[in-house]
């Protein structure tokens, strides 16, 4: 996912991803120290978009991978802040999701809806 991100949105555009789930739990401990949030979504997406700052995090999920409350809670708090909050499962729900936020993308597949 990362990567399609980073070949689909321009240059300026910010793709960061946050492995919190492959931690061993002494890796858990020590993460958690150092301040990371439980259930913060793996990939964050900061770029400006009409002038305007644009923070969008994408939680990534198998098939048919569950959403845990730690998640459920944090995306939330997210939403809270004004930042956009999707779960993806595919490449194809990454393309929709940058479509519906209106994101700029390099992606042909994309269709810009006329404003």
């Amino acid at each position: 996912m990362v990567s399609y991100l980073r070949s689909t949105l321009p240059h300026a555009w910010m793709v960061h991803h946050s492995p919190n789930g492959s931690l061993l739990p002494s890796q858990r401990r020590k993460s958690a120290e150092l301040g990371t949030v439980p259930g913060w979504p793996d990939i964050e997406i900061v770029g400006q978009l009409e002038g305007q700052r644009f923070i969008g995090f994408m939680e990534v999920k198998a098939p048919h991978g569950r959403i845990s409350e730690e998640q459920i809670a944090c995306g939330d708090r997210l939403m809270d802040c004004g930042c956009e909050v999707v779960v993806i499962r595919s490449v194809e729900d990454a393309r929709k999701a940058v479509s519906d936020w209106g994101l700029p993308s390099k992606d042909a597949l994309i269709t810009r809806r006329s404003a």
